[in-house]
């Protein structure tokens, strides 16, 4: 079963259940198959004139739970319709990666790491780590 929390995004093909999750490692490896960068991906997905469906079969397989070859990839795909595979891709890409628009990242998950924005925050502190008015620093 899929784990939305972790960026999961599960679907049903060819009788078996599977997920997309594109992790660290997952997306290096995209992009080291791609030649471009996980923002240029991004990119690509917003822009339809830009897709290939060899493209796609790449960000498929490359998110997928369990490793396939590109010929089963493609099979997974022809069984869920392009369509399908796309919004999967897509849904699974957008719970991994920052937005790219200018937009704010996506907010941390629940329990995981906060990252520093150097701003201001809400109790007056500047973001940086330094003491707030109820740490006693």
């Amino acid at each position: 079963m899929a784990n939305r929390e972790r960026g999961e995004v599960g679907f049903e093909a060819a009788a078996r259940t599977w997920s997309l999750r594109y992790t660290t490692n997952r997306i290096c490896a995209i992009e080291a198959e791609t030649g471009r960068s996980i923002i240029a991906l991004a990119h690509t997905l917003e822009d339809e004139t830009q897709i290939s469906v060899r493209l796609l079969r790449a960000l498929f397989r490359g998110g997928l739970s369990q490793p396939v070859t590109d010929e089963e990839a493609g099979e997974l795909i022809d069984a869920l319709g392009l369509a399908r595979a796309v919004e999967l891709i897509c849904a699974a890409f957008m719970a991994a990666v920052p937005q790219v628009d200018g937009g704010e990242e996506n907010p941390p998950r629940e329990g995981g790491p906060q990252r520093s924005t150097g701003a201001p925050s809400a109790n007056g502190g500047s973001g940086s780590g330094g003491p707030t008015p109820n740490s006693g620093g």
